[in-house]
């Protein structure tokens, strides 16, 4: 991968010392397309971090290659627009399995009903994250 780093402390005004501020910058359609794509699973954090570099890189044409170049060797497709509303619309529908789980365990414990739920909740978290990813 052809990258560049660099690393150093930036001074903070609220008087606690310095931040530590690392900065990569990855130069080439195959690279970015590499880092486009490390940074579309893991971590929370992780996914956050992609779908921001996606849209930064989808605004240019170079970018927008690399994306077209992950696709086309079989990587996700990352060349649409995030769709947040349908994303929003699973998590909510997610939220409220979740309520009614909650609510099964405190009037009538019963574990098939929780599992089923639960599982119904995780398919459609996964889906929102899928959305997002796209």
């Amino acid at each position: 991968m052809s990258y560049e780093s660099r690393a150093y402390d930036k001074q903070t005004a609220d008087g606690f010392g310095p931040d530590p501020v690392v900065v990569l910058v990855v130069t080439g359609t195959h690279d970015v397309s590499r880092l486009v794509h490390l940074f579309s699973r893991g971590l929370i954090e992780h996914v956050a971090v992609g779908q921001r570099m996606r849209r930064q890189v989808r605004r240019h044409n170079g970018g927008r290659t690399a994306l077209e170049l992950l696709k086309a060797h079989g990587g996700p497709d990352f060349t649409a627009e995030l769709q947040p509303s349908a994303a929003a619309e699973l998590r909510a529908q997610a939220d409220k399995f979740e309520k009614q789980i909650n609510t099964i365990m405190l009037t009538a414990p019963g574990a098939a009903s929780v599992v089923t739920l639960s599982s119904v909740v995780h398919e459609l978290r996964d889906r929102a994250d899928e959305l997002d990813s796209a």
